[in-house]
């Protein structure tokens, strides 16, 4: 194992500038959700190509927004809820 680089110094500064050091999976959905929305406001639909090159994680995340749908629709094991494909059909 490779020894970490974040050190005493790297975390006190990230600390200082009161960095979230964890992330709920909620925010990031919301935060690409709304990325999306920006998206279909500037082009008017919601197609957005995996290798978008202004935002490729905006891609791969709307590819799999539609595998976990189709998950959810199959009655199999998947991140989507009925809240976040409310928002997604808005």
């Amino acid at each position: 194992n490779k020894p970490s680089l974040m050190t005493s110094p790297r975390v006190n500064a990230l600390n200082g500038i009161a960095f979230d050091w964890v992330v709920s999976k909620d925010e990031a959905w919301q935060k690409r959700y709304d990325e999306l929305k920006a998206f279909k406001s500037r082009t008017g639909h919601c197609r957005v190509p995996k290798n978008f090159a202004e935002n490729r994680g905006l891609g791969w995340w709307v590819a799999k927004q539609r595998f976990d749908y189709k998950l959810m629709m199959d009655n199999k094991l998947s991140q989507m809820t009925l809240p976040r494909v409310n928002a997604l059909n808005e």
